[in-house]
């Protein structure tokens, strides 16, 4: 019997986001204040060139303000973890494809059992960096090399991991639960 379970994450906004939004707004302003300026200055069709470069600009600022509106999608399927990343509802990526048994290691962020040094990298997908309620877990992927991927799974996800998991790995989450 095969067994599915899938589960939405969003991501929660950043401060580099609100930047980037004010930045693109800035932008905006910028490009009408100087067709202005031009036309005064200079001739009275920059006024008309402005405007034409600002409706280009808010549509290019439309398209990347909401670009940052990400969300993960994780499914579970029998042995086999996907996480995708959703951007804008409009585009969406796969970004990691494993096993479950190839999982070395899992703990929460609070727990800290886990070490990034030997890690190439680091993946954040889940709601944001901060959260101390988020899991982790070390794998060896033929893309990335061994990685440490954080993310913000529900209860139904978690119970769908822990069926595949290698039972060394969920000794050393009982341990670390009963504490």
């Amino acid at each position: 019997m095969d067994s599915y379970t899938e589960q939405i994450v969003i991501h929660k906004k950043t401060g580099r986001d609100l930047i980037i939004s004010i930045i693109m707004i800035l932008s905006i302003l910028g490009i009408v204040a100087l067709g202005f300026l031009l036309g005064v200055l200079i001739n009275f069709y920059f006024v008309i060139v402005g405007f034409f470069l600002a409706a280009f600009d808010i549509y290019f600022c439309w398209y990347v303000i909401t670009g940052r509106n990400v969300e993960y999608e994780y499914a579970v399927t029998n042995n086999n973890l996907q996480i995708d990343k959703i951007m804008a509802k409009r585009r969406r990526k796969e970004i990691l494809s494993i096993d479950i048994n190839r999982i070395e290691g899992m703990d929460t962020v609070g727990e800290n059992r886990l070490s990034d040094a030997k890690c190439n990298r680091v993946m954040y997908l889940g709601t944001n960096n901060d959260d101390a309620s988020q899991y982790r877990f070390i794998v060896l992927t033929n893309k990335y090399g061994r990685i440490m991927v954080v993310f913000a799974p529900n209860e139904k996800i978690m119970s769908a991991l822990k069926m595949y998991l290698k039972p060394e790995v969920k000794i050393e989450m009982l341990k670390s639960s009963r504490k």
